[in-house]
């Protein structure tokens, strides 16, 4: 897999040929990307693969054809990863399919992955595409080929969320459900997902009551912990909801699946016994009777409606202490309450935030009180982004993302020393999150387009153009790593022609075993 990738006779050619029909505006963007493209030939193919990947996206716009070629070498190249070791290259596959299933769906279509896991998310992306184009009918079709059930709810939902007939829409469900009790679930997840529950969640008022019954019987089947073979995540996972008035903690999976789905079965079949309930559940129910919805209101069936990301979700399990998690959570509240009382009495937020004793909630909490008074007391706002500051270079020092919005604050207050200030911070956060996974006596094995220090350096250089190209193109220059430069620098080139910067969401951390 990690052979030495080398760039087709035909990729260059087209590359060349790109650059002499583009007009003169467009030609020295994608010569930028050509030299780019030309100096990752050397690397290994799955970094080889994400430079052409980052290349791509820059001369979407400008040249879509040529796109389509860099798309199809990096998928040609890694379309048969395994990733059993969970080092992110089937992850990459799916970024390259889901862009290139955009500009030529039939070369997906034509050549799907060969491991399962692949093979479902092209056909998720396959069904995307057929849903933005208002075949509904082909989407499904699509969508019930899959293998598995890792991608079917996202289909489906999107399926959901179009407009549809009933008979339709209750055939989506009912294939979703019989999905779902087919497939054992070794993992689970909370929060927004495309999952099951959340279906039902969004949309038991538009489909068949019995088949909402089935859907949430089966959901509640696969929380039981003494249903579940040993391995299986929901037999000792936890939850933990932080909402703007309470943190909620629930003891199991089975206890957040019965604050979801039992409000619904209670309109559906009006008073249902609530047995076997821990007493914070019932706690929690008495307070919030329509359970998530009443607590978080993006849980709207269209999915359209905007709403400030103001509950998050964690998971713990009750195989280590389950209360750091929610001690964490209510300590984010906290530190959020602090914020919000900045604009009424901004001194006395700035003190009460320095005084917390733990790094990263002080941290939260000074940023939270900059964005309170950057308009109203905007010496309030610069002590604390100053102090956030400090601490970041004393005691927390991979806080990349606290320097990066440290200085997108100090340049909308116009205070441009201080955004460098936060930049010069950040690029010393960014190297120290490179030192570790570069660590030569225990490396980060993922592959790097998946690194935290990838994801870092692209942050700070992202901030850093905002203050100045030059400034940034500097530090993608001083980057020790030749593949996370050349990746920088083409979201550098990208930014320069407006296209917006590609980050992993989700970096992966995965080293190898210790020696028997």
């Amino acid at each position: 897999m990690h052979t030495r990738g080398v760039i087709s006779a035909c990729g260059v050619a087209w590359s060349l040929l790109a650059i002499a029909v583009q007009p003169q505006t467009v030609a020295p963007t994608v010569r930028r990307v050509a030299v780019l493209v030309d100096a990752a030939g050397a690397l290994p193919a799955p970094d080889h693969a994400a430079v052409l990947f980052h290349a791509a996206r820059v001369v979407r716009t400008a040249n879509p054809r040529h796109a389509g070629e860099l798309l199809e070498e990096a998928y040609s190249s890694v379309r048969n990863a395994s990733d059993q070791d969970g080092l992110g290259e089937t992850w990459l596959v799916g970024e390259i399919v889901h862009e290139l299933a955009v500009l030529n769906p039939a070369a997906v279509a034509a050549s799907l992955p060969g491991t399962p896991a692949l093979h479902d998310l092209a056909l998720n992306d396959l069904v995307q595409g057929a849903i933005q184009s208002r075949q509904y009918g082909h989407a499904f079709d699509l969508l019930q080929e899959m293998s598995g059930d890792e991608f079917a709810y996202q289909g489906a939902t999107r399926l959901l969320e179009a407009p549809g007939p009933p008979l339709f829409r209750n055939a989506i469900f009912g294939w979703a459900v019989r999905t779902y009790k087919k497939n054992p679930h070794r993992f689970v997840s909370v929060g927004h997902p495309d999952d099951l529950g959340s279906m039902v969640v969004r949309f038991w008022r538009e489909v068949g009551a019995s088949q909402v019954r089935e859907a949430i019987q089966a959901l509640l089947d696969q929380a039981e912990p003494s249903k579940l073979p040993l391995g299986f995540q929901a037999r000792t996972a936890t939850v933990t909801i932080r909402a703007a008035d309470a943190t909620l903690s629930f003891p199991s999976f089975l206890q957040f699946r019965l604050f979801q789905l039992l409000p619904i079965l209670r309109q559906l079949d009006g008073t249902v016994a609530l047995t076997d309930l821990s007493p914070d559940l019932r706690q929690w129910l008495q307070r919030y009777p329509q359970g998530v919805t009443s607590l978080d209101p993006n849980w709207t069936a269209d999915g359209s409606v905007p709403h400030p990301d103001t509950v998050s979700y964690s998971l713990g399990s009750t195989r280590g202490s389950s209360s750091p998690g929610a001690d964490q959570m209510e300590g984010e509240r906290q530190a959020d309450l602090i914020a919000a009382g900045a604009t009424a009495d901004p001194a006395t937020a700035l003190a009460n935030a320095d005084a917390l004793a733990s790094p990263s909630l002080r941290v939260r909490a000074l940023l939270g009180v900059a964005h309170a008074v950057a308009a109203t007391s905007p010496l309030v706002a610069t002590t604390a982004l100053e102090h956030g500051l400090d601490v970041v270079q004393h005691e927390l020092p991979d806080a990349v993302a606290y320097c990066v919005e440290a200085a997108d604050l100090s340049m909308a207050m116009k205070n441009v020393a201080l955004a460098r200030h936060a930049i010069a911070v950040g690029s010393d956060a960014a190297s120290n999150v490179y030192k570790v996974d570069a660590d030569a006596k225990d490396p980060n094995t993922a592959i790097k387009f998946y690194w935290p220090s990838t994801r870092a350096w692209l942050d700070v250089t992202e901030a850093a153009y905002k203050i100045s190209p030059a400034t940034a193109a500097e530090m993608a220059k001083a980057i020790p790593d030749d593949a996370i430069a050349l990746m920088v620098r083409l979201n550098l080139v990208g930014l320069s022609q407006g296209v917006p910067v590609w980050r992993a969401t989700s970096p992966i951390v995965a080293h190898k075993a210790p020696a028997n």
